[in-house]
């Protein structure tokens, strides 16, 4: 998340842990830029409240507002009162971890990247790295134009497109997306040099966006039910397609939906808010560069997972020989088949999953896949129905493409193929029993992403 500078006020920007109180987010501060001001106040716009406008938090709101905060402006107070008549603004980014998580964990030595006050000295242009895997690119540009002519440089150079969470376009499927990340910073193609404070020689590191394929949500009942279903992600990942349509909400802790069903006979669902009649509901997300993923906001899910659970990050989870199975592009499909059946999904279900993600298994000579264990992707996207469903079974997919070459890197994944398809059962934490009785009310989602990194 971006922290927030302004030409016109002599002050500093930080990301705050918000796991910290308020008087330690203030300790933090003076320690940090120390010598430059013994108070300082901290102020927020991310609050509906605030209606855009930065206010000034009290230590009193502070436990109460704390979980829907993202970021914090951390301002000097004696700078506050002669701020109109600063004419060179000292602002600074600091990174999240520059300060602690908790108070009394030790902090490191932050690292500064200097904004535009202090660098403009340096010359009217400079070199950027652009990184995209293990190839870069430089780039020279002028600090005072927009950086969309270096993104459109680099997308030519690489054939990939550019995405801005700003801007609207209809993307080519033919061309990989990418975003550009600096420091933990998303940039935008309407950013200049100068307005983030990139230096010369500075590195941007080029992401393949990563989309979550057509999860779709199954509702069943023995009788009609009527259902409140809402999905949410955590930030790290915005949603780019729903069906049937609704709003998708914004908040600090990352985007929201609703759907209001009711279950019928037949298996198909009736969406109360469109009127649609739909076999499932359907959602589609991207990721959104390779930024810290904040916690949910549900309770529940609010807590950090144990050091033996997994961790499922849309950006940069991956495969391994450790946790993979590794097969020949011939028999990715009766692997497929079998699969998904012991993981609990019914013949469209399975059919319609397979259809969707062949042609880009096809491109590969072998595929490496993995499902991700349903607690770890929960937390990643949580679903809660309402009422409550007698059993709940995501099944989610991690797949990529390996070539003959790379074959010598996955010699226990290839083995594992070989192994019965039941263990998955485990990985996943699937409750076959109940997933299948057509008894009770059942939730049934699957999906995948293709990992590009």
């Amino acid at each position: 998340m971006r922290s927030v500078t302004t030409s016109s006020l002599a002050f500093y920007s930080t990301l705050l842990t918000l796991t910290a109180l308020s008087k330690d987010a203030l300790r933090a501060a003076a320690r940090h830029f120390g010598g430059q001001s013994t108070a300082y106040t901290l102020r927020t716009r991310d609050l509906d409240i605030c209606d855009g406008a930065y206010v000034d938090i009290s230590s009193d709101a502070w436990e109460l507002i704390k979980p829907e905060l993202r970021t914090l402006r951390v301002v000097p107070v004696d700078r506050m009162a002669s701020a109109s008549s600063s004419a060179n603004p000292s602002a600074t980014h600091v990174p999240m971890n520059a300060l602690p998580r908790l108070a009394s964990a030790a902090a490191p030595p932050p690292m500064l990247h200097p904004t535009a006050a202090t660098a403009t000295g340096g010359g009217q242009t400079i070199d950027l790295h652009f990184a995209r895997g293990g190839a870069t690119q430089t780039i020279r540009i002028k600090r005072t134009i927009p950086l969309e002519k270096a993104f459109a440089a680099v997308s030519k150079i690489w054939d990939v497109q550019y995405c801005s969470p700003s801007l609207y376009y209809w993307p080519d499927d033919t061309k990989p997306e990418v975003n550009f990340t600096w420091s933990g910073i998303r940039l935008t193609p309407t950013d200049t040099v100068d307005s983030v404070g990139l230096e010369d020689g500075d590195t941007v590191d080029v992401w393949d966006v990563q989309k979550g394929g057509n999860p779709v949500v199954y509702l069943y009942s023995p009788q009609p039910v009527e259902a409140t279903v809402r999905l949410s992600l955590v930030p790290e990942w915005n949603f780019s397609v729903v069906y049937p349509v609704v709003p998708v909400k914004s908040t600090a802790a990352g985007q929201g939906l609703e759907w209001r069903v009711r279950t019928q006979q037949d298996g198909t669902l009736r969406e109360l808010t469109t009127g649609l009649e739909v076999a499932y509901l359907y959602w589609e997300a991207k990721t959104d560069g390779a930024g810290t993923i904040s916690p949910p906001s549900s309770p529940a899910l609010a807590t950090p997972p144990a050091i033996t659970q997994e961790v499922f990050r849309p950006s940069l989870s991956g495969l391994s020989d450790e946790d993979s199975v590794v097969l020949p592009i011939g028999t990715v499909t009766p692997y497929l088949d079998t699969a998904l059946a012991a993981l609990g999904l019914h013949t469209e279900a399975r059919t319609s999953f397979i259809t969707y993600w062949l042609p880009s298994m096809l491109k590969h000579q072998h595929v490496a896949l993995r499902f991700i264990e349903q607690a770890a992707y929960e937390r990643a996207a949580p679903l809660d129905v309402t009422p409550a469903p007698d059993v709940v079974t995501r099944v989610f997919m991690l797949f990529k493409g390996v070539a003959a070459a790379e074959l010598n890197a996955w010699p226990a994944a290839q083995l594992r193929a070989k192994e019965p398809v039941r263990r998955w059962q485990d990985v996943v934490g699937v409750e076959l029993a109940k997933t299948l009785d057509t008894s009770l009310f059942r939730v049934i989602e699957w999906g995948g992403m293709e990992v590009l990194h």
